[in-house]
């Protein structure tokens, strides 16, 4: 996790499937499925928007 001029990030691997972005995710730690709003790839300083990721892909989302 990382807080930037965004807000918080959360960095994550893909090992299997894909996820696409308005789907949900369960946080096991808090025991809630939560919405992915947003999806980025990070390249140095720069973010890009992107819609799905799949698997071996890294990304980061926002506010989990």
């Amino acid at each position: 996790m990382e807080e930037s001029k965004f807000g918080q990030l959360t960095y994550i691997r893909v090992y299997q499937g894909k996820l696409k972005r308005g789907e949900f995710v369960w946080n096991d730690k808090l025991g809630k499925k939560l919405k992915v709003s947003r999806i980025v790839k990070m390249h140095a300083n720069n973010m890009e928007e992107i819609d799905e990721v799949k698997a071996g892909d890294i990304f980061a989302i926002f506010g989990v």
